[in-house]
């Protein structure tokens, strides 16, 4: 039996993959397309990407999640198929995963902001992303991986809806922009703030 995923990282570094909105792309996704529709369009070709990451070496790939959440899929008119393109995210990956390898069900921002700046309040976000971890661990993803966060306040909402939905390990990483004063996201959070308030 394979260890989990978080015994592996005591032991080793861990390699994951790379993007896959761009893979898609050069595989003949429109711009402005939703590629969370190819879980379901064209399978195929989003199998034969983490398929391509699992032979470079990658230990873990991201299901073709990123943009995943009701909220973000509502742009595309797609909102009341978020189980159904999440769960299909994750039989994706798993389907082409070797023995020994992993898959984590990601959930990217949603692209819009909370109150005040934006029109969101901290449960309809936490909500949203419940619901797509919900369906992504139904689907079989090993472990969460909420990615690529700017905003602190949505990281943790985010981690709120994933620990409400499942009790898979949830991983969770910001994006940092170098500024003359250190490091801060785009909403001004501190990586030592970041790392404090998602411990805690």
């Amino acid at each position: 039996m394979s260890p989990s995923l978080l015994d592996l990282v005591k032991e080793r570094p861990v390699l994951l993959d790379g993007a896959m909105g761009t893979e898609l792309m050069a595989r003949g996704l429109p711009q402005g397309a939703c590629p969370e529709s190819w879980n379901v369009e064209r399978p195929d070709v989003v199998r034969a990407v983490h398929r391509a990451y699992f032979e470079a070496g990658s230990d873990v790939v991201s299901t073709n999640s990123f943009g995943g959440s009701r909220i973000k899929l509502a742009g595309h008119g797609l909102a009341e198929r978020t189980a159904e393109l999440n769960a299909a995210a994750a039989r994706l990956a798993k389907s082409v995963a070797p023995q020994g390898k992993y898959v984590a069900g990601g959930l990217g921002p949603t692209g819009k902001f909370l109150k005040p700046q934006g029109a969101f309040t901290a449960e309809e976000f936490e909500s949203a992303y419940a619901e797509q971890a919900r369906a992504l661990a139904e689907g079989g993803v090993d472990v969460l991986l909420v990615e690529t966060q700017y905003d602190l306040r949505e990281a943790l909402c985010a981690l709120r809806g994933a620990r409400r939905a499942t009790t898979l390990p949830v991983f969770v990483t910001m994006t940092f922009n170098a500024l003359p004063r250190g490091f801060f996201t785009l909403m001004g959070d501190s990586v030592g703030r970041a790392m404090k308030e998602l411990a805690k």
